[in-house]
């Protein structure tokens, strides 16, 4: 059936797919690394000519359930058992999965006495899943204890992958205030994302009947699902090709502000931008009201063209719709960083960071601690401790090693992941390589 259909291919891209609050918090305390200076357009460094080489990143957020919530140790003994309430209390009503993932291809910058210039190119993609917790609810236990409720099942989805061109430009005033910005020109790769998306499930407390109200629109650009007349053998296709006229802006801004001697203060917005998807787009429609009263099924095992008479009498209740649509405009999720680094010693930091990201009407928000400390001139290591994602148990650990003209450096916001998997709502991790001079 189309639903069917439509949940396979939203998981299937949710997991090709690499995520939309991409918050990177540890690296922002790397402030020499080049994929820091991403994240706020103003931070300036010493070395006149750097050269970014390729910068992995790859994100997984979950503000649902942790693990650790559906599977609990049973008290006294060294069992387990799988407690579906104890997971649904910890839920909100729509609850989110998200993944992301940057290659920051290369980047450069020059330095000219108080000006530095930059140029930077990425490829990004972000996917967003919701669901409701009725479904989880009704999945577990069925819909009897739900007789005359309306419940909400449907889950959605948003997906998008990108270029990413930046020229940045820094401006440092009376060694004290630097101000930045980088506009951004975008090209879209691929887009997969629902408009409407209605699915509510009801049962009749009298006669135990099923009704199910389905209205879905899905808009597509460079994805093709596949003829809908053939419901069952859907096959989505993907032709990765780099340039596209889906085109698009965005601009960062950034300041970083030496207010006392040994205290800064940071701020800056990314990614205000948008994305406008002109060629092979595609809008898939599915609506209808589902009635079910139940099935013979001794004639189900016996009849064999039973099942697909009664396959086909349900999706005669479906109205399935599919036409090459006019362009569509996806707004990028914006962030905004606040942040304090107060140096008591010169080899030794300490500081705050504030980081929003909005999207979509809601604000994700993320706390960070920092501790970092320079072992001469070679060596960097700092831990931060973090509070987001409706998560406290958040480690970070952000190194730089420096060899010569090469410099590489590692970050993540949860290193204890691996470790704590029941726990751990949050997964992240960059690493990179840059040649100064």
């Amino acid at each position: 059936m189309y639903i069917r259909s439509f949940f396979i291919c939203s998981l299937l891209l949710l997991s090709c797919g690499l995520s939309h609050a991409q918050q990177e918090l540890s690296l922002y305390f790397l402030q020499e690394a080049m994929p820091a200076r991403m994240q706020n357009p103003a931070f300036m460094t010493e070395k006149k000519i750097q050269i970014g080489l390729p910068s992995p990143f790859v994100s997984a957020q979950h503000d649902g359930f942790a693990w650790k919530n559906l599977i609990r140790p049973m008290a006294g003994t060294d069992s387990f058992l799988v407690d579906p309430d104890y997971a649904l209390m910890n839920m909100k009503d729509r609850n989110r999965l998200q993944a992301h993932a940057a290659m920051d291809l290369l980047g450069f910058s020059i330095r000219l006495g108080g000006l530095q210039l930059s140029l930077n190119t990425a490829t990004r993609s972000q996917v967003s899943f919701t669901y409701p917790k009725d479904l989880l609810e009704i999945t577990w236990h069925g819909n009897a204890p739900f007789m005359g409720e309306n419940l909400d099942l449907a889950p959605g989805i948003q997906a998008y992958a990108y270029h990413e061109i930046g020229l940045g430009a820094a401006f440092r005033i009376k060694d004290k205030l630097s101000l930045g910005i980088r506009p951004k020109y975008l090209i879209g790769l691929a887009s997969f994302s629902t408009q409407r998306q209605q699915l509510s499930l009801q049962t009749n407390p009298e006669t135990y009947a099923l009704g199910l109200d389905l209205d879905y629109s899905l808009r597509t650009s460079m994805v093709q699902l596949g003829s809908l007349e053939d419901l069952e053998n859907l096959q989505p296709s993907f032709e990765p090709q780099p340039f596209t006229s889906n085109r698009g802006w965005a601009i960062d801004l950034g300041m970083d502000w030496k207010v006392l001697e040994k205290l800064r203060v940071s701020a800056s917005v990314r990614d205000l931008g948008f994305l406008n998807w002109n060629e092979q787009t595609t809008t898939y429609r599915a609506s209808g009201q589902l009635s079910f009263e139940g099935f013979d099924a001794a004639r189900m095992l016996s009849d064999s063209q039973a099942i697909e008479s009664f396959k086909d009498s349900m999706l005669q209740q479906i109205q399935l719709d599919e036409e090459s649509s006019a362009g569509f405009r996806t707004v990028l999720p914006g962030t905004a960083s606040v942040s304090l680094i107060f140096s008591p010693i010169k080899s030794f930091r300490v500081g705050g960071l504030y980081q929003a990201t909005w999207y979509d009407g809601k604000t994700a928000s993320a706390l960070a601690l920092n501790a970092s400390k320079d072992l001469g001139k070679v060596f960097t290591a700092g831990l931060t401790y973090a509070i987001q994602n409706r998560s406290y148990t958040n480690l970070g650990l952000n190194l730089w090693l420096k060899l010569g003209p090469f410099a590489g450096f590692i970050a993540s916001d949860n290193v204890l992941a691996p470790l704590l998997p029941r726990s751990s709502r949050q997964v992240n991790l960059r690493i990179g390589s840059q040649i100064l001079f």
